[in-house]
This record gives structure tokens, C-alpha cells and sequence, in this order.
């Protein structure tokens, strides 16, 4: 099996991947959602495979709390 290079996206495409995947919902008002709510966001940015330095920087949400969020999320897609 073939391991391909990761391609690093720079934040401002990571708000754009973010828009998409969260259309109703602006990245950096995740904050002020519910935990739930909020936590179900995080794994779909996550999912769309923007890193947790990316998504803690984009939301404003602390990387720990990212982390805790999204724990299992590749086995989750």
C-alpha cells in the first residue's frame, strides 16, 4: 500500500472547506452553540479532514477540547 504525502492547506481554504461542510453554521460561532451541537460539528469538520490546529484556530475552540470532541473520528466516517 501506497502512502501519499498529506498536502497542507492553508487556514484561509480550511474556512472555505469549513463553510462547506457546515453551510448553516459560521465556524467561528461554534463557541456559542451547545456542546452537543457543537461537539457534532467539530467531528464533521474533522471528517473532512481539516487537522485540530486548523479547526481550533478557524473556530476558536481549544485544541484539547477539539481533541476530546473528535476522539474516534475516523472511525466514525
Amino acid at each position: 500500500m501506497e502512502v501519499l504525502p498529506r498536502r497542507r492547506i492553508p487556514d484561509e481554504e480550511a474556512l472555505s472547506v469549513a463553510r462547506e461542510v457546515l453551510p448553516s453554521i459560521d465556524p467561528t460561532l461554534l463557541k456559542a452553540l451547545p456542546r452537543p451541537e457543537r461537539d457534532a460539528c467539530l467531528l464533521r469538520l474533522r471528517q473532512a479532514h481539516l487537522t485540530v490546529k486548523q479547526i481550533a484556530r478557524i473556530t476558536g475552540i481549544g485544541a484539547t477540547s477539539v481533541t476530546k470532541a473528535t476522539a474516534g473520528w475516523k472511525e466514525a466516517a
